[in-house]
């Protein structure tokens, strides 16, 4: 909410992550299947997945041709990005995927930390248990003295 990019509440997440991140992937899949969404990877992700019982829509990455992500997100087919590049550059897979899903607005996520935030953050959506809050609200500030002997008030921080 507070990026101004709105999580699906149905619909089809493309996930993909680096090799590093495939274990955490585990548990976001898991949560994004259970939730009846359709969950397309990329061959490692896919692979890495399916050996752990979970079982994802395979797609191609974009070197190896169509379909891939790009051609499902210009589809309107995607409704959310879970990638973990590897690679920097607009020539890259990950550039052109980042490219195409800001040109079409889809939200995408660059880490398997807000991966895992979006997925629980998803399901609260659909218990109807969420709210937005400051920061404050959940850890209240105290009156502090600063080094320089001058007093903190609460919020001001």
């Amino acid at each position: 909410m507070a990026t101004n990019q709105p999580l699906p509440k149905a619909g089809t997440v493309f996930l993909s992550v680096r090799e590093s991140d495939k274990d955490q992937a585990v548990g976001i899949a898991s949560e994004l299947l259970d939730l009846g969404y359709s969950v397309y990877c990329t061959s490692g992700t896919h692979r890495h997945l399916a050996e752990r019982g979970i079982h994802t829509k395979l797609l191609n990455k974009i070197v190896e041709g169509r379909p891939n992500a790009v051609d499902l997100i210009k589809n309107g087919e995607i409704d959310l990005i879970i990638n973990t590049p590897t690679r920097k550059g607009a020539g890259t897979d990950e550039g052109k995927l980042r490219a195409t899903a800001v040109r079409n607005g889809v939200p995408m996520i660059t880490t398997t930390t807000a991966g895992v935030a979006a997925a629980q953050a998803m399901r609260a959506m659909r218990r109807g248990d969420w709210a937005v809050a400051a920061l404050q609200d959940y850890f209240p500030a105290e009156d502090v003295d600063a080094p320089n002997g001058d007093t903190v008030l609460s919020g001001s921080r």
